[in-house]
C-alpha cells in the first residue's frame, strides 16, 4: 500500500515510516520544511495548491495525517498559525483528497480533547476531528486516532521526558546543579512513540470508517515521579528548582478508554522504563 504521512519530518513520523515501511508498504513523507528523506515532497498544508500538487504526485492508497502545530506552548502563542495549519491544512488536505478517489485516512488528534477546558492546540484538533468526521459522511473511509502523550528515542527536548533526560546528564557531567522544572503535581500517562507507530499501522490496516480510537498507556504518573524515574535512572540526586515561566496550573490528562483499538489487535508493548532506558542509551534489563 503507497500510504502519505503528513508531518513527516517530525518525531512521530520517523518511526511510523519505519513501522510501515517493515510491513511492506511504500511511505512517502510530506512537510513544510526542506529536508532530505527517501520520498519526501515538500509541502505547506496551509496553501492550497501545494496540497493539490502533493495529492496528484503521490496518488496515496492512504493518508496518516500527522502534520500539525503540535507543541501546546506554540499553540497557545500564535492562535492564527495554529488555525491556518491545524484546521485550514486538514481542510485543504481532505478537499484534495476528496477530489480524487478519496484513500484511506487517519488523522492523528490528540486525547486531550477529552479534557473539560481543552488547550488551544487540543480546540485545534477538535476541528479536525470534525472535518474528518464530515468527509467521513460525504463517503470518505476515514477515522480519527486519539493518542495520549506520546515520547520516545529522538523526540526534541522542548517536551517533558527528554528535557529531564538532558537536564539529568548535565547534571551527571557536573554541567548543572540541579533540575528545572514546571509544575510536578500533574497527571500525565506516557505511550511508548513506537507503540503509538504500531497502533495507527494496525489502524490503516483494519480500523473501521468514522470510527474514533484512544490509544494510550494504563499506567499515570505525576511529574514529581517522572522526574525520580529519569533521576535514578542516569543516577543524580532529585533536587529541582520551579522555573515560572515552565509553570502551569496542575491537570491531569484524561483516561482513557482504550477498549476500541485493543479489538483491533493493539496493546502496547514497552513499558514507561523501556522507554527511558533507550531515551538514556541504558543496556536493556
Amino acid at each position: 500500500m503507497k500510504v502519505l504521512v503528513t508531518g513527516g519530518a517530525g518525531f512521530v513520523a520517523r518511526h511510523l515510516a519505519a513501522e510501515l515501511a517493515s510491513g511492506g508498504n511504500e511511505v512517502w513523507l510530506s512537510d513544510c520544511l526542506d529536508v532530505a528523506l527517501p520520498n519526501y515532497r515538500r509541502a505547506d498544508l496551509a496553501d492550497e495548491a501545494d496540497v493539490r500538487g502533493l495529492v496528484a504526485e503521490v496518488r496515496p492508497e492512504a493518508v496518516v495525517h500527522l502534520g500539525a502545530i503540535s507543541f501546546v506552548p506554540d499553540a497557545a502563542k500564535d492562535p492564527s498559525l495554529l488555525e491556518r495549519v491545524n484546521v485550514g491544512g486538514t481542510r485543504n488536505l481532505l478537499e484534495a483528497l476528496l477530489a480524487v478517489d478519496m484513500p484511506r485516512f487517519l488523522f492523528a488528534s490528540t486525547a486531550q480533547v477529552c479534557l473539560k477546558n481543552p488547550s488551544a492546540y487540543a480546540e485545534s484538533k477538535m476541528a479536525g476531528e470534525g472535518l474528518v468526521l464530515h468527509a467521513f459522511r460525504e463517503g470518505g473511509d476515514a477515522f480519527v486516532a486519539r493518542p495520549a502523550n506520546h515520547t520516545g528515542p529522538g523526540q526534541s527536548d522542548r517536551f517533558v521526558v527528554p528535557s529531564f533526560i538532558r537536564q539529568a546528564r548535565e547534571i551527571k557531567s557536573g554541567r548543572r546543579r540541579c533540575f528545572t522544572v514546571g509544575n510536578l503535581d500533574s497527571v500525565r500517562d506516557f505511550t511508548d512513540v513506537r507503540d503509538v507507530a504500531r497502533a495507527y499501522r494496525i489502524m490503516l490496516e483494519r480500523a473501521k470508517p468514522g470510527e474514533v480510537y484512544a490509544i494510550g498507556s494504563p499506567v499515570r504518573l505525576s511529574m514529581r515521579e517522572l522526574l525520580g524515574k529519569v533521576a535514578d535512572a542516569v543516577g543524580v540526586p532529585c533536587d529541582y528548582e520551579v522555573d515560572a515561566s515552565l509553570w502551569r496550573p496542575a491537570d491531569a490528562s484524561p483516561e482513557l478508554d482504550t477498549s476500541a483499538i485493543r479489538e483491533l489487535g493493539w496493546q502496547p508493548q514497552f513499558t514507561l522504563d523501556d522507554t527511558l532506558a533507550d531515551m538514556i542509551g541504558l543496556p536493556p534489563g
